[in-house]
Order: C-alpha cells, then sequence, then structure tokens
C-alpha cells in the first residue's frame, strides 16, 4: 500500500510552517528587504517539496534526501535569526518560528533514522536470501 506524502506528519508539519513564514513575511519590514523575505520563503517552502519527493524515492535515496529537508530547517532557523536582528520578527514571533523549524527537524531526523534501520534490514534479509537458497553455500 502506497502512502501519499500529504499523508505523512513531516510534510504536514512542513505545510504548517510554510503558511507561517508567508505569514509573517507579507508585513513588516520585509518589504523592504526582498531577499531575505524570499530566502525565507524559499527554505520553507523547500523543505516540504523536498519531503514530497522524499516519500517516492528508493529507501537509501530517500535517507540522504530526508537529511538534506532537516538541513534546510537548520538554515531557515539562521535565516529567522537574521530577521530577529535586523527588527523584522517580534521575540515571540522568532520563538514561535525557530520552534516550528526546530521540531520539525527533530521529526525529519527521526524520520531518517527509522528509514535507515528499514533499509539495513532490507539489505540484510537480500543479502542472506541468495545464501539461504544455495543452502549456505555459494
Amino acid at each position: 500500500m502506497t502512502t501519499r506524502f500529504e499523508e505523512f506528519e513531516e510534510w504536514q508539519k512542513s505545510r504548517s510552517l510554510v503558511c507561517a513564514i508567508y505569514g509573517v513575511t507579507a508585513r513588516g519590514g520585509f518589504h523592504r528587504d526582498p531577499g531575505l523575505r524570499e530566502r525565507l520563503r524559499a527554505d520553507a517552502v523547500c523543505i516540504m517539496s523536498t519531503l514530497a519527493v522524499a516519500s517516492d524515492a528508493a529507501p537509501a535515496r530517500r535517507v540522504r534526501t530526508v537529511g538534506r529537508a532537516a538541513r534546510t530547517c537548520s538554515s531557515l532557523s539562521s535565516n529567522l535569526v537574521v530577521a530577529f536582528d535586523q527588527g523584522y520578527l517580534t521575540d515571540v514571533e522568532l520563538c514561535a518560528l525557530h520552534g516550528q523549524a526546530s521540531d520539525l527537524r527533530d521529526a525529519i531526523r527521526a524520520r531518517a533514522v527509522e528509514t535507515a534501520a528499514q533499509s539495513e534490514v532490507t539489505r540484510d534479509r537480500a543479502r542472506s536470501e541468495p545464501e539461504a537458497a544455495s543452502g549456505g553455500l555459494r
């Protein structure tokens, strides 16, 4: 049974983060800093789309792709601090968005570990099947 990417909790969290980022960057000082506004939006959208792509990838590639999404969460968090330092975000907004990005990064990393473990079990089974079929002789 195939699971659609929209059903993954991490993708749903990333969608919520995209909405929050678009909300804060649509107002305040961001109109004076389109580069930072677009960087924040691009990071958020990149996380969401990378998770969608990962859902269709083979297990080994999925681990790498999901890792990229986790690293982009860190990039987003760093850029949020820049926005705060420039006065575009309040303390409350920074804490909320940074917390959301950190929670998402942690959930993505947990998924990557789980996927890597499943991939290892699959590889081990594939290695042992030819051996079992040959009666242990190669």
